[in-house]
């Protein structure tokens, strides 16, 4: 998964955009960028939504299942001008997510029974909110693979 973003102002031609270093948490003057160990706040999210049609009448929130929490910090996305040397194409304000396998463990996914249903497609999605408190948050790296 890609994931563009960055901060603008397109009615000020001369604001540089750049791209998001930290997110703000509830607490005053709380920020991911200083201490991330034990963060409880507002999380980027990737997310899935496993379409095997069981979860159609749920509330929308719900039906979206939290598969990894991030916090950003200053190296969470290509700096600007950055060129992918395999691509040759620009992709600066991006990070580039790798995404576990959402039938096998450790997945949270699995751990839903989604490994019952493994015909079935899985769509992602992300989203930034403190709708659940974060279950080992990690620092988003510009290229976060799985080891």
């Amino acid at each position: 998964m890609s994931i563009f973003m960055m901060i603008s102002n397109k009615t000020d031609t001369s604001f540089i955009p750049y791209a998001p270093y930290t997110l703000r948490g509830v607490e005053p003057g709380s920020s991911s960028a200083t201490d991330a160990s034990d963060w409880s706040s507002e999380t980027f999210k990737i997310t899935g939504y496993l379409n095997n049609g069981k979860d159609d009448t749920k509330p929308e929130e719900l039906k979206w299942l939290p598969l990894r929490y991030y916090v950003f910090n200053e190296n969470s996305f290509m700096p600007r001008g950055h060129v992918n040397t395999l691509t040759g194409e620009c992709d600066e304000f991006q990070s580039h997510i790798e995404i576990e396998d959402p039938f096998k463990p450790p997945s949270p996914g699995y751990y839903q029974g989604w490994w019952k249903y493994p015909t079935c497609d899985v769509w992602f999605w992300w989203k930034i909110d403190s709708r659940l408190k974060p279950v080992g948050p990690q620092v988003l790296k510009a290229q976060d693979y799985v080891e």
